[in-house]
This record gives structure tokens, sequence and C-alpha cells, in this order.
């Protein structure tokens, strides 16, 4: 990204945002669209890496406070015709030109408008070398004058339920950006006058692929985003590295679900364990059996609770919580109909509906 592409351009088009988006806004329109447009989306589809690389310039741009304020101004100056491109008056006087290496072909020209002398406008003893250098030094943005945080980077996983209880460490392949060696960071080279480096096109950066081990912790839940420090970008000028977001994904269980620390189950029984009690047997997420005591005359679908066959995290253990649910057969034989009729007998049952059939 060239300094000349801060003026031409539009950041917030390229992403689909507006100028007075969101940094949150900014960040979804991005996670987006770089969902869509990743190279490894479309293999060999030369188009959408292209996309997808304009789209990584833009919210390099607009993701940071910084830069995004610098775009900005740049713009409105643009527009306002304070600063342009374009051929200028004589210098100095009412206006005039400056000519500034290219490597892409031809000299960049800038206009101004001054009453005054070169003097004036660049200050005594500066050129206009410092002025571009230190506008432009970094594809755009003026040179950093201290350290600067790297940007963060971001990345999705997906894992199965018991890792996502227990934790695991997955392997995973990330994009991040890293200084151009070509010029130390710079963004230009070190001649004069300095020339936008060749490798970086002025961002100071790089892009690398990398394979990285996450540690994720246990007891993560699904959508959750981990912060893992210092595993994002790295900085520059001596700055601290960006932080890896993680978004995590879980499988679900065919039995088993969670509500934070306590697992969950529907587990099936028959009528006559519902009504006489019964001692059933559960399994257990590792792969055990636990027993469940069903009291007599249980009501379809109460949840029992087993104590410490939850989740464990650093609070405590949760508990597994079984949810009973009625099972009815799909025929009866003589002896079973004259069975439960012989049982409708004994227990002398009114009708269950007399109390909403009296209200009306």
């Amino acid at each position: 990204m060239s300094a000349q592409d801060w003026v031409d351009k539009d950041f917030y088009k390229v992403l689909g945002v507006s100028k007075d988006a969101t940094d949150k806004d900014i960040k979804k329109a991005f996670r987006k669209l770089a969902r869509q447009n990743h190279p490894d989306q479309h293999p060999g589809d030369a188009a959408a890496e292209a996309r997808f690389k304009e789209i990584s310039e833009a919210n390099s741009v607009l993701s940071n406070p910084d830069s995004r304020r610098e775009y900005d101004e740049i713009r409105e100056m643009v527009a306002n015709g304070g600063f342009r491109y374009g051929p200028g008056a004589g210098y100095p006087g009412a206006g005039g030109q400056y000519a500034y290496g290219n490597p892409a072909g031809g000299p960049y020209t800038y206009s101004y408008s001054t009453g005054g002398s070169a003097e004036d406008l660049f200050g005594q003893g500066a050129g206009y070398e410092d002025i571009l250098g230190g506008l432009f030094g970094q594809g755009g943005a003026r040179r950093p004058s201290g350290p600067r945080k790297g940007a963060d980077i971001e990345g999705e996983v997906t894992i199965g339920f018991l890792e996502a209880v227990k934790g695991t460490t997955v392997s995973m392949q990330l994009v991040s950006e890293v200084a151009c060696t070509a010029c130390g960071g710079a963004g230009i080279t070190s001649g004069n006058p300095p020339q936008v480096c060749g490798s970086c096109h002025g961002t100071a950066r790089v892009r690398q692929a990398k394979t990285m081990k996450v540690r994720i912790p246990a007891s993560v839940d699904d959508g959750q985003t981990i912060r893992i420090k210092g595993k994002g970008s790295a900085g520059l000028n001596g700055g601290p590295a960006g932080d890896l977001l993680v978004r995590v994904h879980v499988t679900p269980h065919p039995l088993f679900g969670r509500k934070g620390r306590d697992l969950t189950a529907s587990v099936p029984v028959t009528v006559d364990e519902l009504i006489l009690g019964a001692d059933i047997e559960v399994p257990t997420l590792e792969g055990g059996r636990v027993k469940v005591r069903i009291p007599e005359c249980t009501p379809n679908r109460r949840t029992l609770r087993v104590r410490g066959k939850g989740v464990t995290t650093k609070a405590g253990t949760g508990d597994l919580l079984v949810t009973v649910e009625v099972v009815m057969p799909t025929s009866l034989n003589d002896q079973a109909k004259q069975a439960m009729r012989d049982f409708a007998h004994a227990m002398g049952q009114t009708n269950p509906r007399a109390s909403i059939l009296g209200r009306n």
C-alpha cells in the first residue's frame, strides 16, 4: 500500500461501512468480508486473493485509531483543496509543486498554496523529504515517533464437547504482520531522496503465515473469544506485539449439554419406572456410569441432580442434571391391557381433567 492509496482509495467503501462507523462496526465488517474472500476458501482465485488483500489493507488503517485519524485528516485536506495531487503554479509564492520519487513509475506531484516562501511552508532548514517522509513514511501514516503496538489478529477453531470441558491444545494456521526486513520496518529506503520500499510497498509490514500451538482453557463456552497476549502481529519501533483473539466453536454432544458448571442429559425411562421408582444407570461424559435413584411416582420430565458429576472449574465442580423422559410403548398385548385396567381400578383414579372442564 503506497502513499497515494491514502488519497485515491476509500477504505470505508471497501469495508462497506460509513465514515462514522464504530470500531465494532469496522471489526464486524472486516471479519465478514475476510471470511467470504479468504484465499483458503477460494484456492487459485486471483480475484478473491486481490479482494482479500484490499480488505486487509483497509482494515489495517481503519482498525487503528491513530492511522484512521490521519487517514481522515489527509482525505479531508484533499477534499477541501488544502493538500492535493496535481499540477500547481510556480515555486515559491502563490503555489507550487514538488516531485517525489515513485518506484511504481513516474513522480508523485504534490501541490500547495501559500503566500510565503519555502521556509514559511516547510520551516527553516526543512525540506520536502522531511515533510513527505514524515507524512507518508508508513504507507500513508506519519512515521511513528515511538514504539507502536502490533495489530491484534483473529482466528477461529472448532473443538469437541469433551475438549471444551477439559481444555485442549490445538494447532492453528495464522497470518500475521511482521516488520519488513528490507526496510527495517520504516516503509521507505534510506536513499536521498528516500524511496517507498519495494518489498512492503510502504506499509512497513509484510504478511507472514505461521503455525501456532494454542491452549484452549477448560470450561470454554461455544462462541467464546479467548485473548492470548503477545501472540498477534509484531510491534514497530520496539513496541509490544498485538494479541491473538481466538473464537471457539464447540461441537454439540449427542447426549450432554452444559449450563455453566452443570452438565445436562435427557434419559429415557419406562412408565413403570416412574410409577414404582427405580435405580437406573446413566452414562457419564468420560465414559463411565453413575447410578440415579428415581423416586416412586416421579412426574415425567422431572430433573434429578447427581452431585459432583459436572464440570470442574476453578470455582468448583458442578453437578449432572438428569431429566427423565418417559418412553411410551408402541403396542399392548391383552395381558398388558388387563393389567392397566386393574391398575386404574386399584388406584380409584378420578378424572384428572375435571378441574378444567368445570370452568366452562
